[in-house]
């Protein structure tokens, strides 16, 4: 073997190498797969540490005991709720995607976002600071959106008739989820804890 080729194949090696590490440290890899959409680690990371600070800030505000939150127990249970939540979503936006153009989708879903958010900016960013412990943008994105989403898959369901909670149901029921996640699998309706 040549020494360009040893460098060359050294060189392919260590991008690999510093590739991976930086997939597993990013948490871009996927923990679940819901009709082929991958949900990411760090999907379901951000999506506990919402639930996490949202309930810590709702107990201390009213003033409970937070310890709780810190038992292994409800940090299972806070990834398992989140890894549902983000399973429903993704069946929700297939849906949508189905349903109408993504053009049309992100306009009155920004439309949507818009109207809840444009008459009340600053208290409700000071609220969202306060009680999720992130930007208004932040919450925006994480919270606001996935909850268009599925105002305009019922809305859209009304209108011709169909039931939003009857079809979610059989849509989990239907679904190919595969989850990688330790402790975590699927039922064939819901996530369940190992």
């Amino acid at each position: 073997m040549s020494f360009k080729r040893s460098v060359a194949i050294f060189g392919i090696m260590m991008g690999c190498g510093l590739g991976a590490y930086l997939i597993a440290w990013n948490g871009w890899y996927p923990i679940a797969m819901v009709n082929y959409h991958v949900i990411s680690a760090a999907a379901l990371e951000q999506n506990t540490g919402i639930a996490y600070t949202y309930y810590k800030n709702a107990l201390s505000l009213s003033g409970g005991d937070t310890s709780a939150l810190n038992a292994p127990q409800s940090s299972q249970e806070l990834h398992r709720a989140a890894l549902d939540e983000l399973i429903s979503r993704a069946l929700i936006l297939q849906e949508l995607q189905h349903r109408m153009s993504s053009s049309d989708l992100q306009a009155v879903v920004d439309r949507k976002i818009a109207d809840l958010t444009s008459a009340t900016t600053t208290d409700l960013s000071a609220g969202v600071e306060k009680l999720y412990g992130m930007t208004l943008d932040t919450f925006k994105q994480e919270v606001l959106t996935p909850e268009a989403y599925t105002e305009v898959l019922q809305g859209r369901m009304n209108f011709t008739s169909q039931d939003f909670t009857t079809w979610l149901a059989s849509a989990r029921q239907n679904a190919s989820v595969i989850i990688l996640y330790p402790g975590l699998s699927w039922n064939g309706t819901r996530v369940a804890a190992q």
